[in-house]
């Protein structure tokens, strides 16, 4: 067996407690690192400031690592400022120090998030789609609300209390089927909106999905994963254009790893599901499907528009395994999912995917449908198209000067009429007569 690096990058007494508390005795289960020898070459890569990393070594969960992989310090400071940007800047820098490490060793990796539960055997399918041949291994990973999540997770009593408050420093051993429904029902509101079924479908979706009745599952196709495994001895050249304008979850991937067909999307959670979380806190509303197509019938249409310009907006700016992805129907479940009862689910999705993908996806392209619906598909893909094209003129626009010369100053600009506009609905907001009894 190649030696696995596992890379990791944070900083910050929240970060680091999520890494040891959850993320690194999840790895430590039986079919993750649990089946691993350090002896065979493992190597565990953390970014990290010298004070955490101290601090990582008095924790007790840290001992156990040593028996699976070799802890090896990547140090880096703290984030220049305190602003948002200036701690994703941080972030990418740690994400591009773990990179080029990974890189110079040639190493198979697996990226690491230090907020995110792994469920048990998600180590044995990266490696044995490695073994196949696959050059990077991806899967879903939807955001979750922390409070609801933990609270869920310790009444089953999956999640003991912290290993740093005294008790044990066990590894968390969580089967996929056994959290799915939590997962389901503790959604963070970001996610929420990507419900195909709700009537605030987001503008610009990054995945879609469909619920199964009583939480029991869920379908969706998605353009968003996280990668669990990457063998950067396919890389011959390490191309960072992408950190340089964004962070790893950018066109990075289409970047390293172009070829398509040694890419393994993860498709069923049995083999891996990624529990990652944030506290609820109030967050800003991303732009939704406006009240009047509802109210003129046309929310599915919308939809389907709005995912096609997904695909072909990554598409537009480099990123085609986003574009490629979106194909494939992932299956998160409790419970087996040859019922009959998720065939209707199923057939519903595939007609949607048609009227969506069906002439860029052969899978997709409705051979089997009526002959009528036949020729209502060969006319309505031609105006899809069309459609995508003119919408995607002013979002690419933007994009073009952002990146260009005057765009810090044109930046400058739009933050400042979003900041009156914001002030506007504000003070209209206060001026409202009560409506209170």
């Amino acid at each position: 067996m190649r030696p696995l690096y596992l890379i990791v990058g944070f900083w910050g007494d929240r970060f680091r407690s999520y890494f040891l508390d959850y993320c690194l005795r999840s790895l430590l289960s039986p079919r993750n690192l649990g089946a691993l020898s350090a002896a065979d070459g493992h190597r565990f890569l953390i970014c990290t400031t010298a004070a955490d990393w101290q601090a990582l070594q008095r924790h007790p969960a840290w001992s156990a690592l040593a028996a699976h992989a070799t802890a090896v310090h990547i140090e880096v400071g703290l984030p220049d400022g305190t602003s948002e940007k200036a701690k994703f800047d941080h972030m990418t820098l740690g994400h591009r120090l773990l990179l080029n490490a990974a890189h110079r060793d040639r190493a198979l990796t697996c990226q690491i998030m230090p907020d995110t539960i792994y469920t048990d055997g998600t180590f044995e399918t990266v490696l044995r789609c490695a073994a196949a041949g696959a050059h990077a291994v991806l899967t879903v990973a939807l955001r979750l609300e922390q409070e609801g999540l933990f609270a869920g997770l310790r009444e089953r009593g999956l999640l003991l209390e912290p290993a740093s408050e005294g008790s044990s420093a066990a590894p968390i051993t969580i089967n996929a089927r056994s959290v799915v429904d939590l997962v389901i029902k503790n959604l963070y509101d970001d996610s929420l909106l990507h419900d195909w079924d709700r009537s605030d479908f987001l503008r610009w979706p990054a995945y879609t999905f469909w619920r199964m009745p009583g939480d029991r599952g869920m379908l969706m196709h998605s353009a968003s994963h996280a990668y669990i495994l990457f063998d950067m001895a396919t890389v011959k050249q390490h191309d960072e254009r992408a950190l340089d304008m964004g962070c790893i979850e950018n066109h990075w991937l289409s970047d390293n790893f172009p070829d398509s067909s040694f890419i393994h999307v993860v498709q069923d959670s049995d083999d891996a599901l990624l529990v990652t979380w944030t506290p609820s806190a109030p967050f800003p509303l991303p732009a939704r499907m406006p009240a009047i197509v509802r109210r003129l019938g046309l929310a599915v249409p919308w939809k389907i528009y709005r995912i096609r310009a997904m695909r072909e907006y990554n598409i537009a700016v480099g990123d085609f395994q986003k574009a490629d992805h979106v194909r494939y129907l992932v299956r998160l479940h409790g419970e087996d999912v040859q019922g009959a009862d998720w065939r209707p689910l199923e057939e519903r999705i595939e007609k949607i995917m048609t009227w969506t993908f069906g002439d860029v996806f052969e899978e997709f392209s409705g051979k089997s449908c009526p002959a009528a619906a036949r020729i209502a598909l060969a006319m309505w893909w031609p105006l899809l198209r069309l459609l995508v094209r003119l919408g995607l003129v002013p979002p690419l626009l933007r994009r073009k000067l952002r990146d260009s010369r005057a765009g810090p100053f044109l930046k400058k600009i739009l933050d400042r009429l979003r900041g009156l506009k914001a002030l506007v609905r504000r003070a209209g907001s206060r001026n409202l007569p009560s409506t209170s009894q």
